[in-house]
């Protein structure tokens, strides 16, 4: 398995998120943070759960999807349909999921973003 590339192309690939951001879904950070709407995610820790001979037989990655919109009901709606597009996967890991939203206001604009936090588990290639 690799997460980010499974992410991406699901992501990519699903219809609802496609007709809401288009090919707008970055690792890490946008192209361009004014072009809304668009998706963010981050895999910010990652950890290895090794057996008492060193082998690593688990792993946890958390995994931060923040999902942006030049309002808070746009932000919602690309939320929603990158809930149901990940919740539907057929990946071969299992996670949790939860989030939050977080409203923030720039000094030339305002936007929304909600994050979305998923604990997936499982090794990676």
């Amino acid at each position: 398995m690799n997460i980010d590339a499974d992410i991406t192309g699901k992501l990519n690939e699903d219809e609802g998120v496609n007709a809401l951001v288009g090919q707008k879904i970055y690792r890490d950070i946008a192209a361009r943070q004014d072009d809304y709407p668009y998706v963010i995610f981050r895999r910010p820790e990652s950890q290895a759960f090794d057996d008492s001979e060193g082998e690593v037989f688990e792993e946890k990655h958390t995994i931060y999807v923040d999902c942006v919109g030049s309002t808070p009901a746009q932000a919602k709606a690309v939320a929603k349909a990158v809930r149901a597009a990940l919740a539907e996967s057929d990946f071969d890991y299992q996670g949790q999921m939860g989030g939050w939203a977080e409203d923030y206001t720039g000094y030339e604009d305002t936007f929304t973003v909600i994050r979305q936090v998923y604990e997936i588990w499982g090794l990676e290639d």
